[in-house]
């Protein structure tokens, strides 16, 4: 049976910390899916197409798949949907450690499926979206945060 992890996030944007966990988590699966979200309730600085794109551009894994995915729905309904054998997660500290046992649990429960919890680098344990976009917007270095590309395309969005 291929082993075939899930690994779901908004990617908004998509920095090192992701690129780094979906890079080791795509060694310990015959295919990698990544699901990226789609919600509509946030207001995304990328477009989900353009979310996609970038994941595509930047993981150079052979076994990795990039799908769109629905915020709405549950992340073990997908699971099962794409034949996902076990969750791809990470953690920076207790307290998304103390998240991620809680949907564990839950995800377990549902459809019986495992999550695999992997530990993110202590110099990228402090590494968010969130901070990322507010030194971007303040015009602060983020290339050592994000791939290049990335870096580059958000400081043209907030030269503006």
């Amino acid at each position: 049976m291929a082993k075939i992890g899930l690994f779901v996030g908004s990617f908004d944007p998509l920095h090192n910390g992701h690129v780094d966990v979906l890079t080791r988590a795509a060694t310990l699966f015959d295919t990698l899916i990544v699901g990226v979200a789609d919600n509509p309730a946030k207001n995304a600085l990328f477009t989900l197409d353009a979310r996609i794109q970038q994941l595509t551009d930047t993981l150079a894994a052979d076994n990795l798949r990039v799908v769109s995915f629905d915020s709405g729905k549950l992340t073990a309904k997908l699971a099962d949907e794409m034949g996902a054998t076990a969750l791809v997660r990470s953690v920076r500290n207790a307290a998304d450690l103390e998240l991620e046992k809680r949907l564990a649990f839950y995800n377990r429960q549902l459809t019986g499926i495992e999550t695999v919890i992997l530990l993110a680098k202590p110099e990228l344990e402090f590494v968010t979206s969130t901070h990322i976009k507010e030194l971007a917007r303040f015009h602060g270095d983020i290339t050592p945060y994000v791939p290049a590309a990335i870096a580059q395309k958000m400081k043209e969005i907030y030269e503006n």
